[in-house]
């Protein structure tokens, strides 16, 4: 990680992926196969992780980026450029899954920004997100935040994407929400940065 522009361009590759086979298998799929959606975001967080730990630490979230700059675990110009890279891969996928997929695919799930289902009470999944969001958080702090053996690294990817995939049966995750960025990154900054604390 000296290198802050390859690291730079690992979280944009990194996001990009998520985004990219996240939203994608939420327009693939019309938004009902959650074990599909689940699996994509789940095996692109791992795979990139994966491949880009040792480049950026595989962030690829910027609500996760915003807790470790609050724990102080990542420097603050750093931070900003992980959270910029990290926002423009988001909005890169978004756009070109735009581009590439069937317009009616596309609109009927609108790009796989996640709603509140019918009959679902707004406050009721606000608290879900949060307690999602905690569980996300608590294994990137838990697991890829955590110094271990070499042999160990790797498991620790692998459980964090496979932590992902579990949360991703029940809710979606910030990045892929682009309209709603901000608010949806201050929700999960803050809600990380207690989880943070709390451990």
């Amino acid at each position: 990680m000296d290198n802050v522009g390859k690291a730079a361009v690992a979280e944009f590759i990194g996001t990009f992926a998520l985004i990219f086979f996240g939203a994608g298998a939420i327009i693939m799929t019309g938004g009902q196969d959650l074990v599909a959606i689940a699996l994509a975001h789940g095996l692109a967080i791992a795979i990139m992780v994966s491949i880009m730990a040792h480049i950026s630490g595989g962030v690829f979230n910027p609500a996760i980026q915003i807790a470790l700059w609050v724990t102080g675990k990542m420097p603050t110009g750093r931070s900003a450029v992980y959270i910029v890279a990290e926002l423009l891969g988001g909005l890169a996928a978004a756009f070109f899954l735009k581009y590439i997929g069937p317009t009616p695919a596309f609109d009927a799930v609108t790009g796989g920004i996640p709603a509140v289902a019918d009959g679902f009470a707004v406050g009721k999944a606000v608290v879900l997100e949060a307690m999602m969001t905690f569980f996300l958080v608590w294994a990137v702090f838990g697991t890829a935040d955590q110094p271990v053996a070499p042999e160990l690294q790797r498991f620790a990817y692998d459980r964090a994407g496979s932590t992902v995939t579990e949360i991703e049966g029940a809710s979606h995750l910030v990045m892929k929400s682009q309209p709603d960025i901000v608010a949806g990154v201050i929700r999960e900054a803050v809600i990380a940065t207690a989880v943070n604390r709390a451990a």
